[in-house]
């Protein structure tokens, strides 16, 4: 006869249940005193030692009084619990999340009130079954996001987040509030692989180092879809180092025109993708259909960006503010400016972040424009001249050493690259 999952949560069959944590990544080693505080197996959700405890995940609310008498009952369970309206889908979650290193989500939709939270020190590994398959999603009413870092003072290392989705309801919730699908502050080692953001009213996923403290060492974020969210698609800023990005999809995102003033770290740029930090690898990011930047590269050292593809964004493709020291190539970039001037690619020559301005730079393989709004038609803005380009290089990068070549622009109404006058250290051949 078989033995279950649960059945092995209820401590049955000992020498099975060692070797079911050997596989799963237990932590029967760890020390005793981490034992005490963590619990040692890895919780299926929906197939907990309780079954009072289980996720439900149909895609329906059901709040703990469907299930519990009274608060003290409910408790009795999820001790953290506060009122009987509460989701029995969040604390099943909340409450697997706050004793134990790894928990597994099944398929199906889970419902939450507020975002989930991983607690304070990190070190907790979320798996679904696939996005799209495994979702959490934020109730019809909510003011909330789906899933935080609740310490954003200090360092949340080893956070795994894998196979699975968010969805932020953004036509449902409650009032204009821009809160992210996935918030984490300032987390070494993270791993984020096969997750979906979606129709979150503020950034589908964002994760920002600490000012003033250490940066954050060494991420990992491969097969990412972000869409149909209204701030920035995908925002890792702020003291970032090490960094690989792979199959990075970035649709319609940015679509937000009330963002100015609007929530904690309000920023009125908004697009696909920003990423602002050193070291990074970029083997493929796809950004299209974004409200305005598609992809903006920002205050980068020692990058490697390659596969970029930027098309139909509101405002700039490719925007590069601040690339030091980097390599790149195959870039694609055109049809943008839909909805506002802007150029395919546009090389920013603000100096105001700590690299300063593009330089020590080659770039191998540029395919731009045409721009979708007729230079008529444009309403002047904060960037060079009034007119539309396919490739912009700014007055100020006369001061670095960028090296450009194998650059394909298309004829149309930006059919054509901007350089610097003078030109000075910039070596462009088409």
């Amino acid at each position: 006869m078989g033995i279950t999952r649960r059945q092995l949560l209820q401590g049955g069959a000992a020498a099975v249940a060692a070797d079911c944590l050997l596989v799963q990544g237990g932590v029967a080693g760890a020390s005793s005193a981490a034992a005490a505080t963590t619990n040692p197996r890895p919780v299926h959700v929906q197939e907990q030692a309780n079954p009072k405890a289980d996720a439900i995940m149909d895609g329906a609310s059901h709040p703990l009084s469907t299930r519990f008498s009274s608060l003290a009952a409910a408790r009795a369970v999820f001790p953290r619990a506060g009122a009987l309206t509460e989701e029995i889908d969040f604390w099943s979650i909340q409450t697997a999340l706050d004793g134990a290193r790894k928990i597994y989500l099944g398929g199906g939709t889970a419902i939450v009130q507020a975002a989930l939270g991983i607690p304070a020190g990190g070190n907790r590994e979320i798996e679904g079954e696939g996005s799209g398959v495994t979702v959490i999603k934020v109730r019809d009413g909510s003011k909330s996001g789906n899933l935080q870092t609740t310490d954003a003072a200090h360092s949340n290392p080893n956070v795994t987040l894998r196979s699975f989705t968010v969805d932020g309801n953004k036509s449902h919730v409650a009032g204009a509030n821009q809160l992210d699908g996935i918030w984490l502050v300032h987390c070494d080692n993270l791993q984020i692989d096969d997750i979906e953001a979606r129709n979150v009213n503020g950034r589908g996923i964002h994760h920002e180092g600490i000012t003033g403290s250490e940066p954050v060492q060494v991420q990992t974020w491969t097969r990412v879809y972000v869409h149909d969210c209204n701030h920035w698609g995908l925002h890792n800023s702020n003291g970032v180092r090490k960094v690989n990005y792979g199959a990075v999809v970035a649709l319609r995102n940015g679509t937000r025109t009330d963002l100015s003033g609007v929530g904690p770290k309000a920023d009125a740029s908004t697009g696909g993708a920003l990423i602002d930090h050193s070291e990074v690898t970029v083997d493929s990011l796809h950004a299209a259909d974004n409200g305005m930047d598609g992809i903006w590269f920002r205050n980068l050292f020692s990058a490697n960006l390659r596969g970029l593809r930027a098309t139909h964004n509101g405002r700039h493709g490719i925007r590069v503010l601040g690339l030091v020291d980097s390599v790149g190539g195959d870039w694609l970039a055109e049809n943008n400016g839909v909805s506002m001037a802007g150029q395919d690619i546009w090389f920013d020559g603000t100096k105001t972040l700590s690299y300063g301005v593009t330089t020590g730079t080659e770039l191998v393989g540029l395919r731009a424009g045409p721009s979708k709004v007729a230079a008529s038609a444009v309403t002047p803005g904060n960037w060079p001249g009034n007119e539309l380009w396919a490739i912009v290089f700014d007055d100020n990068l006369r001061d670095g050493d960028l090296d450009v070549s194998a650059v394909r622009v298309r004829t149309g109404s930006a059919g054509r690259v901007r350089l610097p006058s003078p030109i000075g250290l910039l070596s462009y051949r088409p």
